[in-house]
């Protein structure tokens, strides 16, 4: 340890130097001009003792120059003077010293004292080291704890797309059903109008020709439009729900006939896997809020329960229920399934949490369901489940999202 002595006074001076010479490195300078010199020099030293009654420039004043310097702003400082009133005293404190002692002094007292300051100066050396290597740890993981999260965003948003790739590759195997009977039966009919119109211009048309011709042709436009219709419902529900989900705009919309277009959208995916969607749900329900967050909400539950509730081959019952408590919706989904472990009940919300890893399970279906419903729709979302007897989801959503 380096250790700085002003003083005045030759023989208080090297009796100072001696004593510190037994703790550190020891330097001794006479006057407040040498004082600055040497503890400007690189490096300063770790602690000076400073005599304040001294030609020229005095203690009080060398004192205020080593504060105002970066490199010295913290280098204990130890006040010797013979003054020992109050105001003295004080004056040094408020200058910054750390401590003041009166002469004569003791040595066994200097020595204590020094040595007392020098280890509390060399502890707040190790705590700033050590605050700075926390500091850097804690930006590192701040900076890994950024790329985590921008990487599960990146994966939210791959799941919610993959979501929708599904609801469109089963929206357009199931138009191709109606679309494909209404093309064959409107080219029977155009071959049925060709073979009247025939028999008419060669003047052969027979009444029962005729009357069995208007019974076909009914009975095709019927079949044609009857799956023209459904066709529609698919392409509309569709067109809406993607719109939703895809961007999300706040708006007012009754919850029933909304439900319902979804389980439509859905009808394709539970169709195949032969499940009863069942919605109880009063007409007169309208609220404003985010219908592309709701129609994510519903279709995860849904892929969820297909996924993890039922065996290949099984069917199943999904019951939707919502009622209102106050200015809220409480909405109730249910499926009749396996059911949810006990130890696993309070992780199904984590992020890649799955039992079916390797088997179409990502982990990330309940999550984007637990930030929708709380992020977005502002409510909450809580789950209990018992083995063998289903998975029940409460979801409580305010009527209307504030501004």
């Amino acid at each position: 340890m380096k250790i700085l002595v002003v003083d005045d006074e030759f023989v208080s001076r090297m009796i100072l130097q001696k004593l510190m010479g037994s703790i550190g490195e020891c330097e001794a300078v006479e006057n407040g001009e040498d004082a600055l010199k040497s503890a400007f020099s690189n490096p300063p030293p770790d602690l000076i003792l400073l005599d304040i009654m001294m030609p020229g420039m005095d203690g009080y004043t060398v004192c205020k120059r080593l504060r105002s310097d970066p490199s010295t702003k913290d280098t204990p400082i130890i006040f010797l003077s013979a003054n020992t009133n109050v105001e003295d005293i004080t004056k040094g404190f408020e200058l910054g010293a750390v401590d003041y002692i009166t002469k004569p002094f003791q040595k066994a007292e200097v020595k204590a004292r020094v040595r007392t300051h020098l280890t509390l100066k060399q502890m707040r050396e190790e705590m700033q080291d050590k605050n700075l290597l926390l500091n850097k740890q804690v930006d590192e993981i701040k900076e890994k704890t950024e790329r985590l999260d921008q990487s599960r965003k990146r994966l939210v948003q791959s799941e919610k797309m993959a979501s929708l790739g599904q609801l469109v590759a089963g929206v357009a195997h199931e138009i191709n059903t109606p679309v494909g009977i209404g093309i064959t039966v409107s080219s029977h009919l155009v071959d049925q109008t060709r073979e009247i119109i025939a028999a008419f211009d060669k003047n052969k048309m027979t009444k029962s020709a005729l009357t069995q011709y208007f019974a076909k042709t009914l009975e095709t436009s019927e079949l044609i439009f009857t799956h023209l219709v459904q066709a529609g419902d698919l392409v509309r529900s569709f067109k809406m729900i993607s719109a939703d989900q895809t961007v999300h705009e706040r708006r007012s919309f009754i919850l029933k006939s909304y439900l319902d277009d979804i389980i439509v959208s859905l009808r394709p995916k539970l169709k195949k896997e032969l499940h009863q969607v069942t919605v109880n749900c009063r007409e007169d329900i309208e609220i404003n809020s985010y219908p592309g967050a709701l129609a994510q909400i519903i279709t995860n539950l849904i892929i969820n329960s297909l996924l993890h509730a039922y065996s290949e081959g099984e069917e199943g019952n999904i019951r939707i229920h919502v009622s209102m408590e106050g200015t809220d919706v409480i909405l109730e989904y249910g499926d009749d399934g396996k059911g949810i472990s006990p130890e696993n009940i309070d992780k199904i919300f984590d992020p890649f949490f799955t039992t079916k890893r390797g088997k179409g399970g990502t982990g990330l279906g309940l999550h984007i369901i637990y930030n929708t419903v709380t992020e977005i729709l502002k409510g909450s979302i809580t789950c209990e489940s018992t083995l063998g007897q289903g998975a029940r989801f409460r979801i409580r959503l305010p009527v209307s999202i504030a501004e």
